[in-house]
């Protein structure tokens, strides 16, 4: 009996060893999560880069005369996705319609005016003349080019032809360029229509790292820009979720249940129309207690809103109407911040801990073998 319970106790300290390397870790530096599938630079040319930082955005938008009566749409998208980048994030704004402007020219968001500069650009867009997409992309390369960052993104949203697709395929083309220097073309297709998204897709494809964001209205186009700003911030997306609201009417969309790796949980509400004022709250689905957020972004006058939560336990979501006549749709969009995302390093076992548990391991194992040997039982 006193070799069986110490054949019993080696088996649990046994499992406490292999738990304990899942406790005990330490931290690594955090790499680009693009770094892994993006294409690394061409080197077969001499190139002279200066490194300006980790994250450059180039906004292309659409202000072809199609987008008449959209334009506040497209405003709103741009500003949500402008707050959601952070202050050390080079950004530039590029609009196209017969012809391409660079509006704003690529900076740090945080740098003097850089940031104001963006708003009141994106304020005065307006509607007018053809769609020159593919102008509108090569603006954002040239603004790109000559600088080099750890990733580089243009966004290029489109309501309508953005032309022959093979003319986009081309080697001097400004897709295929982009390709070329490790840039990552997404784009956004507001109200396209299915010739149109294919288009865009393969698009998206040519750089091997861009993706497509279909928005078929104006909630749907801030959802594309709100899971876009989630991505190239490093946020992990948990999902959107349409749907109407009453006016007056107080509705949990939503229960979340956050898990051990997700620190936090970001909540971007909007809806598409900018005479009503709509609101978020999370409550303890526990406790019933109202959660106070850890940073919001409520712009007066704009029909969305943002705000950051600590991830813990189950959260249910609620949106209230608090003015508006009739019914609204809105889009509710979550985020999560994961361990060892956003910059903050993943964890891995550290290497003492490893050898140390090892040896212990091998030890335990050993003198169970010697006993079941010897003694000719089992547990």
């Amino acid at each position: 009996m006193k070799k069986k319970s110490i054949i019993i106790l080696s088996l649990i300290f046994l499992f406490l060893a292999i738990q304990g390397i899942g406790i005990i870790s330490i931290t690594i530096p955090y790499e680009s999560k693009l770094a892994s599938f993006r294409n690394p630079i061409n080197t077969t040319e001499a190139k002279n880069y200066t490194y300006n930082g980790e994250l450059a955005v180039v906004l292309c938008l659409d202000n072809s005369g199609s987008m008449s009566g959209e334009m506040d749409d497209l405003k709103n998208a741009a500003h949500l996705i402008l707050d959601y980048l952070s202050s050390e994030t080079y950004v530039a704004l590029v609009i196209y319609e017969s012809s391409a402007i660079v509006e704003v020219n690529l900076d740090q968001k945080g740098n003097g005016t850089q940031e104001k500069d963006m708003e009141a650009a994106i304020d005065a867009m307006d509607d007018g003349g053809a769609t020159n997409a593919e102008e509108g992309a090569q603006a954002s390369l040239d603004e790109l080019l000559g600088s080099q960052f750890q990733d580089s993104f243009v966004i290029l949203m489109c309501d309508g032809d953005i032309g022959y697709i093979d003319d986009w395929k081309q080697p001097n083309s400004p897709a295929v360029g982009m390709k070329n220097e490790s840039i990552c073309l997404h784009t956004v297709g507001f109200g396209v229509s299915d010739t149109e998204k294919d288009k865009l897709i393969q698009l998206s494809n040519i750089t091997n790292c861009g993706k497509y964001y279909d928005a078929s209205n104006a909630t749907a186009l801030a959802m594309s820009f709100a899971k876009l700003g989630n991505e190239l911030e490093g946020w992990e997306d948990q999902g959107t979720i349409y749907d109407t609201i009453d006016s007056g009417e107080n509705i949990t969309v939503t229960t979340y249940d956050c898990t051990s790796s997700q620190r936090k949980l970001r909540i971007t509400l909007a809806w598409g129309d900018n005479t009503w004022i709509l609101n978020l709250t999370v409550i303890n689905a526990i406790t019933g207690e109202v959660i106070v957020p850890l940073e919001e972004m409520n712009n007066t006058g704009e029909p969305y809103i943002w705000k950051v939560y600590d991830c813990s336990g189950s959260m249910n979501i609620t949106v209230q109407a608090d003015t508006g006549t009739g019914t609204t749709d809105y889009g509710l969009n979550l985020a999560t911040d994961e361990n060892g995302g956003n910059g903050t390093g993943a964890q891995i076992p550290s290497f003492p801990l490893v050898f140390f548990v090892s040896i212990m391991t091998i030890s335990l194992i050993a003198i169970i073998i010697y006993y079941l040997r010897r003694e000719k039982y089992s547990i």
